[in-house]
């Protein structure tokens, strides 16, 4: 919405790829934290969103760090030790499932509005949540682990349970 201006809900459902009910919710937890508005439309049929000024003004905020942490992840991934024949080619798509892992917890943080609760955590509690979630990467029960990585984080749970399974990054 920063980037394209005001946008109907059905449009901008279609250009995220995300069903109407899922972007009902989303704008309904960004409207609650007062980040987007309903503007005015003709057609009082149609909802039309428009982000605040408060929205712009976290937007602005968050996205240097945002733009730092996929930086350093992506350098992290592609700093992977030098492999020769098949281990390269299992390493390519290891390196791939993890990114798309990655980008699949970042887009699950945001379409719910819980970027700014995950980032909150400490640093290695966050390293260790996305451990935990990358070693199912590709696999039925990543979605699992990052549902449940949502839900902890809705009802400000801590996720210790989990977190014990991965060792604390030295």
């Amino acid at each position: 919405l920063t980037l394209k201006g005001p946008a109907r809900l059905g449009e901008l459902a279609g250009m995220l790829g995300l069903e109407r009910t899922t972007l009902t919710r989303i704008a309904g937890l960004l409207d609650e934290r007062g980040w987007i508005a309903d503007g005015h439309t003709d057609d009082g049929r149609e909802r039309l969103l428009c982000v605040t000024d408060t929205g712009r003004s976290v937007l602005g905020a968050a996205l240097p760090a945002w733009q730092e942490a996929q930086q350093a992840a992506s350098q992290r991934l592609d700093d992977g030790p030098p492999r020769s024949g098949e281990a390269s080619k299992r390493g390519t798509a290891t390196a791939g499932r993890l990114r798309e892992s990655r980008q699949f917890v970042e887009r699950a943080l945001q379409d719910f509005g819980l970027m700014e609760t995950f980032e909150s955590r400490s640093p290695q509690e966050r390293a260790r949540c996305l451990q935990w979630i990358a070693s199912a990467a590709g696999e039925h029960d990543e979605e699992e682990r990052v549902s449940r990585l949502l839900d902890d984080l809705s009802n400000n749970r801590a996720p210790a349970t989990y977190l014990a399974s991965v060792p604390a990054a030295d």
